[in-house]
């Protein structure tokens, strides 16, 4: 899935813990990407302002990222 910068993704994690539910599936603002290969992070911003990133080979495997319907 190519990502676009601005627009709105839910980011699921699968091994979130249940007592974390609030961090198991969010939605985020699509930054920017960082970095190439294996190493990229791909940079997200939550509703309330914080940035997280994650890397980018790990998305299939430990989060999911679906793009949201409008």
């Amino acid at each position: 899935m190519e990502l676009e910068v601005g627009k709105m993704y839910r980011i699921k994690r699968k091994k979130a813990e249940e007592r974390f539910h609030e961090k198991k599936v969010q939605n985020m603002e699509y930054l920017s990407a960082i970095g190439k290969g294996d190493n990229k992070m791909l940079l997200f911003r939550h509703a309330k302002g914080y940035k997280e990133a994650f890397l980018a080979r790990l998305v299939g495997k430990e989060i999911i990222i679906e793009e949201m319907k409008r």
